[in-house]
């Protein structure tokens, strides 16, 4: 299995190696990006198509860690909630179990049963008639 990751990521890179080689003029153009505000007016210096699209991969991967913060923040909340309750299961589960053990060594008293008296009983039955 680990082979045939090696080899699925070599050739991956070797594909996406070809796409670039093959297109390199594309990605070696030079164009510029203007901004229009009304009232300021920006353009950036002829740069390569590749480093913009780097560019802009990079701003992207920024963005979605940002908008991933608040939930991983929740998740940490979430773990130690549950981290605590599990340790409070715990506790109460080796409290549970000391109790059991000491049960188990521990005799308990359990009344015998009555014997049968059935003398006795016809005894009293008689002298009440």
């Amino acid at each position: 299995m680990k082979n045939a990751k090696i080899a699925f990521w070599v050739i991956l890179f070797a594909f996406i190696g070809l796409i670039l080689f093959q297109n390199r003029e594309f990605y070696m153009s030079q164009h510029s990006l203007s901004i229009d505000l009304m009232f300021y007016k920006y353009q950036t210096p002829d740069v390569p198509n590749a480093i913009l699209f780097l560019g802009f991969f990079f701003v992207g991967l920024i963005i979605s860690y940002f908008f991933s913060l608040l939930e991983r923040f929740n998740f940490r909340k979430i773990i130690k909630n549950l981290s605590e309750s599990l340790r409070a299961s715990e506790k109460m589960l080796d409290t549970l179990k000391a109790e059991n053990e000491g049960l188990k060594g521990a005799k308990v008293d359990v009344p015998a049963p009555p014997e049968e008296s059935s003398k006795e009983d016809e005894q009293k039955d008689a002298d009440a008639s």
